[in-house]
């Protein structure tokens, strides 16, 4: 009888391992396939040796924004072009008007621009083809929704039980919240992610995208970031004399990122190489963001005196640094001096900038060694937007100067009156963009090419 037995075991078939063999054999091409994207195009942000094949560069095609200047695209193109200021909350925007009723119920207010900016950027003309289910987010944010999180942490402490609070509520303290929203929103089920960063986000978020496409993650990416305006947000973070010297604003920004070699379009911005980073205390920025701008530009064989542009977002004496080091530069755009300080959307806010100036000539965009007196003046407005003094609902606005909103007896290089016009000055070339947060510095080289979708 035993006998009978072990022949029977012996007998029993085995499992059937091919689907797992199979499996095998797949992650094992794909390794081999990583190992080959990273050789050709590079993971890190390290500068290849000299002699070797250049990094393909990766370019922005479409864009959209929510801004101080209005709820759409066309305000913030409008604002520009009219070299308007505005600061505090996307003016118009309520989350159920814009985006419905349904699933809207316990959404915040930075996950509401996020998803609404990025359904903006999928219904223009020409990106609807280009985005599909495969289709990766990343956004740049500071820490999620501050004011989701303090007044969550608020009610478990001032409610009869610790756990009587709104579950529904929970997933709007989590970091990733917005992006992962996005995505279920809008069935976008390629790579999901979230940089935090502070002002330097949305540049991180950008370079974390070009990793993607680099190492073929994806074909294409929604990029950019968002950021909220709150009562939690302003007693952080209060600006009574920060380092900006702008009052605190709100916005979204988005951009389609796709590998160059990829897309057809003539237009947008090219990001040429990585994205670098580097920790710096706030005394040393100013000189270590020439000295990474000219590393830069030499890794990419470029001559710093091709550069026609700069984008800043951050400390008020890195514009003046970066003007002194590069003299040729046509423009010099502050997003900080036009929409307030935008948080997390701010560099992203410094790329649209860059975006709006070769469809139009834009008024105030002037060469640094012209001495222009007079700046934007406080009561300049674009219909639809609010005046900079202007109160921000439920949020009490504290009697602070600020040093952004200048009397029309300063002299600021780089910025005109609105109502002066620059004839044919559109930008184009080369561009440098820096963002610096809380000893962040990002340095980005990026070639303006023709008008945007």
């Amino acid at each position: 009888m035993r006998a009978g037995l072990r022949a029977q075991s012996r007998r029993r078939p085995r499992p059937d391992r091919g689907a797992e063999q199979r499996a095998r054999l797949r992650r094992q091409q794909r390794r081999a396939d990583l190992r080959k994207t990273r050789g050709r195009h590079g993971m890190s942000g390290r500068a290849p040796a000299e002699g070797t094949a250049r990094m393909p560069t990766t370019r922005l095609t479409h864009w959209s924004a929510l801004s101080p200047y209005g709820p759409t695209s066309a305000h913030f193109h409008t604002g520009v072009t009219a070299a308007a200021t505005a600061a505090g909350g996307v003016p118009d925007f309520e989350i159920r008007t814009a985006l419905g009723r349904s699933g809207t119920r316990s959404m915040d207010r930075v996950t509401a621009l996020a998803v609404a900016a990025i359904g903006d950027l999928i219904a223009q003309p020409g990106a609807t083809g280009l985005v599909d289910s495969r289709t990766a987010i990343v956004l740049g944010t500071t820490a999620g929704s501050v004011a989701s999180t303090m007044r969550f942490t608020r009610d478990s402490l001032t409610e009869d039980r610790p756990y009587l609070v709104d579950p529904a509520r929970f997933p709007n303290t989590v970091m990733n919240c917005a992006a992962g929203r996005s995505a279920i929103w809008h069935k976008l089920r390629g790579p999901n992610a979230t940089v935090a960063g502070g002002r330097a986000a949305g540049l991180m978020a950008v370079n974390y995208a070009r990793r993607l496409l680099a190492t073929g993650r994806a074909d294409t990416v929604v990029v950019g970031a968002a950021e909220e305006l709150s009562s939690e947000r302003s007693r952080i973070d209060p600006h009574t004399d920060g380092s900006t010297g702008a009052p605190l604003s709100e916005g979204a920004g988005v951009f389609l990122m796709h590998r160059a070699e990829d897309t057809d379009a003539t237009t947008g911005l090219e990001l040429i190489g990585p994205v670098y980073t580097r920790m710096v205390p706030e005394a040393d920025a100013g000189a270590v963001a020439i000295e990474e701008a000219t590393r830069a530009l030499t890794r990419a064989n470029l001559d710093p005196a091709s550069v026609q542009s700069i984008a800043i977002t951050g400390p008020l004496d890195l514009g003046d640094r970066a003007i002194e080091a590069f003299p040729d530069a046509g423009a010099v755009l502050r997003p900080e001096d036009r929409i307030g300080d935008t948080g997390a959307a701010a560099s992203i806010f410094a790329l649209a900038l860059l975006a709006q100036g070769h469809d139009t000539p834009v008024p105030g965009m002037l060469r640094p060694d012209t001495s222009v007196s007079g700046v934007p003046r406080p009561d300049a407005s674009v219909s639809g937007v609010p005046r900079p003094d202007a109160s921000v609902p439920g949020m009490p606005r504290p009697n602070i100067s600020v040093p952004s909103m200048l009397s029309p007896k300063t002299s600021v290089p780089g910025m005109l009156s609105p109502n002066i016009s620059v004839p044919g000055m559109l930008l184009a070339g080369i561009a440098l963009v820096f963002a610096y947060d809380e000893h962040n510095l990002v340095t980005a080289v990026v070639r303006v090419h023709g008008g945007f979708q």
